[in-house]
């Protein structure tokens, strides 16, 4: 199987394959998932909470542009407190 990750998902198919991949392990799929969550691009009410679960899982595993945008997600949590 092929665990290749090339676009974002569109529909809940694609999500609950996405999320699979993610559990398994796969930072790709982990920092996707996180990114989705982070832009919103996803309908629910914990999107902060899952973003920042899923940018970790993969942060954690060494991949770099998940590294990043967890420490914006930190950021911007910290900041929208501030006010």
């Amino acid at each position: 199987m092929n665990h290749s990750i090339t676009s974002h998902p569109c529909d809940n198919a694609s999500l609950a394959q996405l999320t699979e991949l993610a559990q398994s392990g796969n930072s790709e799929a982990q920092y996707i998932l996180g990114r989705l969550y982070n832009d919103e691009r996803i309908d629910g009410s914990e999107e902060d909470k899952l973003s920042f679960y899923w940018l970790q899982q993969a942060a954690e595993q060494g991949h770099c542009e998940a590294q990043y945008w967890l420490r914006l997600t930190i950021q911007r949590h910290a900041y929208r407190h501030e006010r």
